[in-house]
């Protein structure tokens, strides 16, 4: 919670004119283009990964880089574990698949499964978390999650972060991908939505 107690009562108009404020960089739209996510249905290779996680990572979230760990992995393996974890049904089970990659942890999981299919999938993240710890759920006709004090990014942690940000954008009516970067653009603090609102 914030330290004046505050909370949002997130709005589809605010969601969407925070997500828009959050920008779009030029890794992310190439990223995000149909012609990427064709060339990466069937698996990832090193490149590839390296492009989601180190690149793409590093540059929007500020997360460690993983370097030598992602080198560390096989071609094979990468291709493998991917094209697993994208056919797999369970949010829980990819995020694990692409966790057993060396370099890969949760976060940057999520990050993967969001390029793949960002109808589907959203990142977690800290400031994210920060936001929905501060959102009016009743606004929402929702209860506040128990797991908000989680502060540890595991997969049971993903697939409970993923369901409530999957409900959220369906009683809001955005898409997932907007509701994902309204939650970053406003990483807790509810100034910087209220400056975002039309």
């Amino acid at each position: 919670m914030t330290q004046t107690g505050e909370r949002i009562a997130l709005t589809r108009d605010g969601a969407l004119a925070c997500a828009q404020r959050y920008g779009t960089s030029e890794i992310e739209k190439e990223l995000f283009s149909p012609e990427y996510r064709a060339a990466i249905q069937g698996g990832l290779n090193l490149g590839q990964l390296r492009r989601i996680v180190a690149d793409w990572k590093l540059q929007a979230f500020s997360w460690t880089d993983p370097g030598k760990k992602l080198d560390s992995n096989w071609d094979e393996t990468i291709e493998l574990f991917t094209a697993e974890a994208f056919r797999a049904r369970h949010p829980r089970i990819a995020a694990w698949l692409l966790c057993a990659l060396s370099g890969v942890e949760v976060r940057s999981a999520s990050a993967i499964l969001t390029v793949f299919d960002p109808e589907r999938y959203t990142i977690i993240d800290v400031r994210a978390m920060k936001t929905l710890r501060i959102l009016d759920y009743a606004s929402l006709g929702q209860d506040r999650p128990e797991w908000l004090g989680e502060t540890e990014f595991t997969t049971w942690l993903y697939e409970q972060y993923l369901d409530r940000c999957v409900r959220i954008a369906q009683a809001l009516d955005v898409p997932l991908r907007d509701l994902d970067r309204a939650l970053f653009y406003i990483e807790g603090e509810p100034d910087k939505y209220k400056a975002a609102m039309p």
